[in-house]
């Protein structure tokens, strides 16, 4: 018995919602899928007019390479980079067509079983509490989470910097609207560090020793301490003229 049977499509082992970042914009990529057993042949996803086939490249047992296409087939949104779409290992079992009826077609027997529509949450935009600071002090980093599909859904959110994985969290994101995560960042040594969510770019900041803003501030104390001093050798020989 399949766990999900839609229409001609049965799939024995259900739907999957994947997320997968970091590519150039309408990048076309190859992925091994390793199933429990052989037996499905085809790879289906699901669209909001029914089901579409993505391109199988090879299937040999259990093991099967699908095609995906940022912004085109296996993914649900415009070529950004980022390839996320609910699909699944499935196995043909009927010879009905799968094109949906004209408005003038009369339908008959049981309806087909609707879609089941998997959540998309994606990070849509990441910016950047400050561009400068001193060893130690952190920065706040903010992502913009949006949920672009019909139902509630979670997401594991994970902060580079510099290339690498600093740390990860999760968020859950109703249907049709976004929410915001933070992260902070601290760093001790000088230098430059670049920060991403995900794939989407952060922006920069840089660690000083000394920023514009405290070399104003020694400037200023050291003035102050230069005319009390002064202040202090007027008083003095007032003194002493006076004796």
């Amino acid at each position: 018995m399949c766990s999900i049977c839609a229409g001609v499509y049965a799939f024995p082992y259900g739907l999957f919602s994947y997320d997968i970042s970091e590519l150039s914009v309408g990048e076309t990529i190859h992925v091994t899928v390793t199933l429990p057993e052989s037996g499905p042949t085809q790879w289906v996803k699901s669209t909001a007019n029914g089901w579409e086939q993505v391109p199988v490249i090879s299937v040999n047992g259990n093991i099967m390479v699908i095609q995906l296409t940022d912004g085109g087939i296996g993914d649900d949104d415009s070529a950004d980079g980022d390839i996320a779409d609910p699909g699944g290992p499935a196995i043909i079992s009927s010879t009905i067509s799968t094109r949906p009826p004209s408005s003038s077609a009369t339908m008959s027997g049981t309806l087909p079983t609707p879609p089941v529509m998997l959540p998309n949450v994606t990070v849509q935009s990441a910016g950047l509490s400050s561009t400068s600071v001193s060893p130690g002090i952190p920065v706040c980093v903010t992502a913009d989470i949006t949920n672009r599909s019909t139902v509630n859904g979670n997401k594991r959110v994970t902060l580079y910097v510099n290339g690498q994985m600093e740390t990860t969290q999760n968020i859950t994101v109703n249907s049709g609207v976004s929410s915001q995560l933070t992260f902070n960042v601290a760093r001790s040594e000088p230098g430059d560090y670049s920060v991403y969510v995900d794939s989407v770019p952060a922006g920069s900041f840089r660690v000083e020793l000394f920023r514009e803003s405290d070399l104003i501030l020694i400037f200023s104390a050291a003035l102050v301490s230069i005319a009390f001093l002064l202040g202090m050798v007027m008083l003095w020989r007032r003194q002493q003229r006076a004796h």
